[in-house]
């Protein structure tokens, strides 16, 4: 009965904290970022290019189309695959402004369920208030609720994803990282892990449900929208850039804080590639050791989606919410070998994570963009690193333990 009310409270505290969140950025004019989804699916609609109008600088025909809209608040460039863009003409007839009340509840609602779904692939019992009290704590959820972002959906697909393959429910696992992959392009990689882990079935039910959801869009873009975005996906990364932004957690971003005082930022972005490289070659490495696949899943499918938040280009800090799940799984190992020490280190870089959400992101009247060098404003990518580290070591000494040969008892 305890757990049950412990549960029911949260759930009360998350729907309102969440619900206050999204009333109060419609009343503030926020969504930016749901607001590039909607122009884009307006573009779309219009028979238009949504990554040429939106790349240009100047862009005068994408600023054309958001005071069409009666939209006075957005960001550029839309870099995501057209079926973000295409998953918005549903909300289209109610307007910009509707639309992104309903876009922020249903990506919350996806955050509370992705949650729930941790806290049962974690084991269930008190896992399920713990996930949901880690969800209600975490800054990174808040700041994608306000930017009206996609992020909900893509943490619920994974979660999904994570309790399907545990359940051996391949199909399940696969369309749901499909359904991540084809909102944004990084969840991916968790496709190439199970390919490398041999994990064939869920592999290419991802593989075909993409090919399916992509070919569902032609009747509403055409071949030329899912052309556009081959043509444009690489650029829109921007892979020679360095984002010095302090919302910007990724490795990049980090050193390009650090050594904001050189000249040239050539030596930081080849610095930035080679330590990425290296994290996902070791990665790699660490998930493809023999091991028993039931027992290491979770932390497997943690490191994968560590990796994804620190080597690209940029990963802005609304997308660390994707974080709460290796988090999550980390935590449960650490419970489980009775290791207080690193759970105190994660907890320390946890609330650090939460303050720079108050300094740095979201809370636009408290920011202080531009206060801090280096590893002061790092402390969401120093969590993310560190979280890699322990789940790295936890896979490899567990892997070498259970690989090691047992001695017969003697007679």
């Amino acid at each position: 009965m305890r757990l049950k009310l412990v549960t029911l409270a949260l759930l009360v505290a998350l729907t309102s904290v969440f619900g206050t969140a999204i009333i109060w950025a419609h009343a503030d004019n926020r969504f930016e970022d749901f607001n590039v989804y909607y122009i884009a699916a307006e573009a779309y609609a219009r028979g238009q290019d949504p990554y040429a109008l939106s790349d240009a600088y100047p862009s005068p025909q994408w600023d054309a189309l958001a005071r069409d809209l009666g939209i006075t608040r957005y960001a550029k460039p839309y870099r995501y695959p057209p079926q973000t863009a295409v998953l918005l003409f549903a909300l289209r007839p109610v307007g910009p402004k509707t639309a992104a009340i309903v876009w922020a509840s249903v990506n919350a609602l996806a955050l509370i369920a992705g949650a729930w779904l941790i806290g049962f692939v974690l084991g269930g019992g008190w896992w399920v208030p713990v996930s949901l009290a880690a969800l209600l704590l975490y800054a990174p959820a808040l700041d994608t609720l306000l930017l009206g972002q996609v992020n909900g959906l893509i943490f619920a697909s994974l979660a999904l994803a994570l309790w399907a393959l545990r359940q051996r429910r391949d199909a399940l696992a696969g369309l749901s990282l499909a359904a991540g992959s084809v909102l944004k392009l990084v969840p991916f990689l968790l496709v190439l892990y199970l390919a490398l882990r041999r994990r064939w079935r869920p592999a290419a039910f991802a593989a075909c449900a993409i090919v399916i959801l992509t070919l569902a869009c032609l009747p509403l873009i055409g071949v030329r929208g899912v052309a556009d975005y081959a043509h444009h996906a690489l650029d829109l990364t921007r892979p020679n850039a360095i984002f010095t932004d302090q919302t910007n957690q990724s490795l990049s971003g980090v050193l390009g804080r650090a050594l904001r005082g050189e000249r040239d930022l050539g030596a930081v972005r080849t610095v930035a590639r080679v330590a990425g490289a290296v994290l996902l070659l070791a990665t790699a490495w660490f998930v493809r050791r023999r091991g028993t696949g039931e027992r290491w899943l979770p932390l497997e499918f943690g490191l994968v989606v560590t990796i994804m938040q620190l080597i690209f280009p940029f990963t802005w800090f609304h997308q660390f919410v994707l974080l709460l799940i290796p988090l999550l799984v980390v935590t449960e190992e650490l419970v489980r070998r009775g290791r207080r020490g690193p759970l105190v280190a994660l907890a320390a870089l946890y609330v650090l994570t939460d303050l720079h959400f108050l300094f740095f992101s979201g809370l636009g009247s408290l920011s202080t963009h531009g206060f801090g060098y280096g590893w002061l404003d790092a402390f969401p990518f120093l969590f993310g690193l560190t979280i890699w580290v322990m789940a790295a070591r936890m896979l490899a000494s567990g892997k070498r333990r259970a690989a090691a040969p047992t001695i017969p008892a003697a007679p």
